[in-house]
């Protein structure tokens, strides 16, 4: 069975700028990763929560390069990547909520219900400006780890409706089609931003109030 994802992460400190199974790869391949940052392959609580949100990337800021020196920001890195974290408050990362609190009104969630609630997953951990790097995907084994436990254990458990998982970026590199998969797998129209189109919402509103009541989208 694929190593799961918060198991390929555990114990790697907070200070860590890669996880060393990344290491040969990434001192050989030429990439834009900014590599003086620290990783984050998922924020939010992903153990237990009813919704996942599926993304390419961390994006990057000049923030980041003096969170990462910090004590502060390491500890809130080695949290996150454990997956018992809420999404990150404006104290521990502003610019990171007002990303993930900005994608969070289009699914129609409280703002305060949602960071204990909805979870974010990146194929690559590695921040980066904009994303050139597709060649990498295949070659980092943080990412392979990601697609494996994604194609293992994430899409059977939304297929099966106990979670309701949304891809809004890059779904052909998650191995995913263009169009809505079985159960709560839901494949949007997005646009680079991770912002979805209208006609998608309603079905994926019904789906989050099937699995979690008290995340019924606001009127």
């Amino acid at each position: 069975m694929p190593q799961s994802l918060l198991d390929f992460w555990e114990n790697i400190p907070g200070a860590a700028h890669l996880h060393p199974d990344d290491s040969n790869v990434l001192r050989c391949a030429k990439h834009s990763f900014q590599l003086d940052c620290l990783p984050a392959p998922c924020l939010g609580p992903l153990r237990t929560a009813p919704i996942v949100l599926l993304f390419l990337n961390p994006g990057f800021v000049d923030f980041d390069l003096e969170h990462a020196q910090s004590i502060g920001g390491q500890d809130f890195y080695f949290r996150q990547r454990s997956g018992n974290s809420e999404l990150p408050s404006k104290d521990e990362h502003p610019f990171a909520h007002k990303w993930w609190a900005s994608r969070i009104k289009h699914l129609g969630v409280d703002e305060t219900k949602a960071s204990k609630n909805v979870a974010i997953v990146n194929i690559s951990p590695y921040k980066s400006k904009g994303f050139s790097d597709y060649h990498m995907l295949a070659a980092l084994p943080s990412s392979r780890a990601c697609l494996n436990w994604a194609q293992s254990e994430l899409f059977p458990s939304a297929k099966s409706k106990q979670r309701v998982v949304i891809c809004l970026r890059s779904a052909a590199y998650w191995g995913l089609g263009c169009a809505s998969e079985t159960g709560f797998l839901f494949i949007p129209e997005v646009n680079r931003g991770g912002f979805m189109s209208r006609n998608m919402r309603p079905a994926i509103q019904k789906a989050i109030s099937s699995v979690a009541p008290h995340l019924m989208p606001l009127s």
